[in-house]
């Protein structure tokens, strides 16, 4: 944590989470500091090994190649880790929220940003195609990789196609459609893992109105931000630059 008390947590990569230096909207800095729970990202991140950096990446680095999480075979050949020793690294990143796994044989179904779940939200870098586990998630994912990227969701209300394109190696927008379209970065207290929780409430809108009605519908009184999507992609980029920076990994032995 910074001195001035801004959340501000060192990576093994040498960089900081979140990226604050993307940001420079006050509602995506609100939404930042009321959806990022400083004691939830501190457990997130503090006190991480080598190994479990290594692998983390290394689930990232297949779900861009592949559009899937990997196996353990896989992950055992890309980081040169047996297969006996992964399943309690797994373990460890999974008690993070760092990554997801399956109830039933603990294989990987999602990696922050990623998910092998059926999410509305499709991200397109270059031929390969994965869902994303929110709209935030998605707006980062091209800053994430220093790569333009294409994203195919829909509005939650009416369920309409929205498409946003973005530019300079995934740090703006380049389109938008419908060019109405807006963010809700929804708050909701954590219970287990975020994809069940926080990811559910984060979501596009072709409209403002739309966003309106579905929250009056059923009487939905939900907290959160209503974003443009510049101001969620400052957010996303914020959220995700940091989990592939690259820099001078800091090792058990340094610290």
């Amino acid at each position: 944590m910074s001195q001035s008390g801004i959340l501000e947590i060192p990576l093994l990569s040498g960089a900081s989470f979140p990226d604050w230096s993307v940001v420079t909207s006050n509602e995506a800095r609100a939404s930042l500091n009321d959806t990022l729970g400083r004691l939830r990202m501190t457990k997130r991140w503090s006190g991480m090994t080598p190994h479990e950096e290594t692998v983390r990446r290394a689930i990232l680095d297949i779900y861009v190649e592949t559009g899937h999480a990997p196996t353990l075979n896989a992950l055992a050949e890309l980081t040169g880790l047996t297969p006996v020793e992964l399943p309690d690294l797994l373990s460890s990143l999974a008690q993070r929220d760092l990554i997801v796994l399956s109830d039933a044989d603990q294989s990987i179904e999602a990696a922050y940003p990623f998910t092998d779940r059926n999410i509305e939200h499709r991200v397109c870098i270059g031929d390969v195609s994965l869902n994303a586990m929110c709209a935030i998630d998605a707006l980062g994912i091209g800053a994430m990789l220093k790569q333009d990227v294409l994203i195919q969701s829909r509005c939650r209300y009416c369920d309409c196609d929205i498409q946003i394109a973005t530019k300079s190696t995934g740090h703006a927008i380049e389109s938008t459609s419908p060019q109405t379209s807006v963010v809700w970065s929804g708050i909701q207290d954590i219970d287990g893992c975020a994809a069940d929780t926080q990811c559910s409430v984060m979501a596009y809108f072709c409209s403002d109105d739309h966003l309106d009605l579905w929250r009056d519908e059923a009487n939905r009184e939900q907290n959160g931000h209503r974003l443009t999507i510049e101001q969620g992609l400052e957010a996303g980029a914020a959220i995700f630059i940091p989990f592939l920076a690259t820099g001078k990994v800091v090792t058990e032995q340094q610290n």
